[in-house]
């Protein structure tokens, strides 16, 4: 109801009551005219008087009401508009930062086809603020792995360097910085609600050095070069590294919990040691390239090795447990301390050329432990 049918309500009943008083005092006085005795007209003068002064304070309330009313509905009138007006400026907030998603999208997209080392950095950069982001997330993901696949290529005449002492020894070569960058967001990017896996197969990213903790779980990264690179702390579960190289990689705390490493190249890689624990339990790694490696204390469990080559690798201190090493060579690894007691597909002379010692605990010939739980 609008305030002025309120109003035009309210003085119709006024008005209406006020007529019928007057009608109501006429009619009494009449009454009261014919009546004899004085006291009894005395009575009715004063009974009228009460009930004319009761219905006036009736009108007078109902008159200091319509204001209050009236006042009360034009409130609750600005406050539906004030809600409808806030609704109206979030829909227009967002529609704007939509639009404002989509142009900066555009426009990386624009920028990462620049000549200019620079401004493709800058584009990667301004794409930062989209992942997260429930509706360009996973265009950004890919659209960083496509720049990677595509700019990050082998230069023409790579040297071989000398293999690193440690994680801290500056890498040989590097990425370019545009590649570089692009791998930061990826490797800091929140991955749970991704629709695709990470796809960076054959990227070659020699030299990559990573901040510790990035997440490449799941990734595809089946003949990516990650030869000497810093990945400490590296998540790569479930991912796939068939015929990948990571040859003088730093790769220690790493995690490779049921990947895939067929063929791997884990040459002089820096796997693990004392204080650091890499971790490849229910990894399946046929035909891994790991001789020279340092895996020293090193503890590997249900996975699959078969035909792995650890000649010359520090395996001192570490374990196989449930291990499949059936066609694994051992040409002058160290395995001094090592645990095989039950490690599986061991056979007779596999281990001649190895260096063991009195610490070292050979298998069982009746493994009686149950399989490796790899879920």
């Amino acid at each position: 109801m609008s305030a002025v049918v309120w109003l035009s309500v309210s003085l119709a009943v006024v008005t209406l009551v006020v007529v019928w008083m007057l009608k109501d005092r006429s009619r009494r006085q009449s009454e009261i005219a014919k009546l004899s005795d004085p006291k009894d007209r005395i009575a009715a003068i004063d009974a009228g008087r009460t009930y004319s002064v009761g219905i006036l304070g009736g009108v007078a309330l109902l008159a200091a009401l319509v204001p209050t009313g009236i006042g009360t509905h034009l409130s609750r009138q600005a406050l539906e508009v004030s809600n409808d007006t806030l609704k109206v400026t979030q829909d227009t907030f967002n529609n704007s930062l939509k639009q404002q998603a989509i142009d900066r999208y555009a426009k990386a997209v624009e920028n990462l086809g620049s000549e200019s080392e620079t401004t493709r950095v800058g584009a990667l950069y301004s794409l930062r603020a989209l992942l997260g982001d429930l509706d360009h997330h996973q265009a950004v993901v890919d659209l960083l792995a496509a720049f990677v696949r595509q700019h990050a290529k082998a230069l023409a005449a790579t040297t071989q360097a000398s293999a690193p002492a440690s994680c801290t020894d500056t890498p040989p070569f590097e990425p370019s910085l545009p590649v570089q960058v692009a791998m930061e967001l990826l490797a800091k990017r929140d991955s749970r609600n991704e629709e695709r896996r990470l796809d960076l197969r054959g990227a070659y990213l020699a030299g990559l050095k990573l901040d510790p903790g990035a997440n490449f779980e799941g990734a595809l990264l089946d003949e990516a070069n990650f030869a000497y690179a810093q990945l400490w702390d590296v998540n790569l579960k479930v991912a796939s590294l068939d015929h990948a190289d990571l040859s003088y990689a730093c790769l220690r705390n790493g995690e490779f919990r049921g990947s895939h490493t067929y063929y791997a190249n884990f040459e002089h890689s820096l796997l693990d040691n004392a204080e650091a624990h890499t971790d490849f339990k229910c990894a399946r790694m046929r035909g891994a390239q790991m001789s020279e490696a340092k895996l020293d204390g090193m503890i590997v469990r249900g996975a699959h090795m078969q035909d792995v080559n650890l000649d010359k690798a520090d395996f001192r201190r570490g374990a196989l447990d449930r291990v499949d090493v059936t066609g694994a060579t051992f040409n002058g690894t160290h395995l001094e301390g090592a645990d095989l007691e039950f490690t599986i597909g061991l056979v007779e002379g596999q281990l001649t050329a190895a260096h063991t010692d009195a610490s070292t605990q050979m298998p069982m010939k009746i493994d009686v432990r149950p399989p490796v739980d790899c879920k």
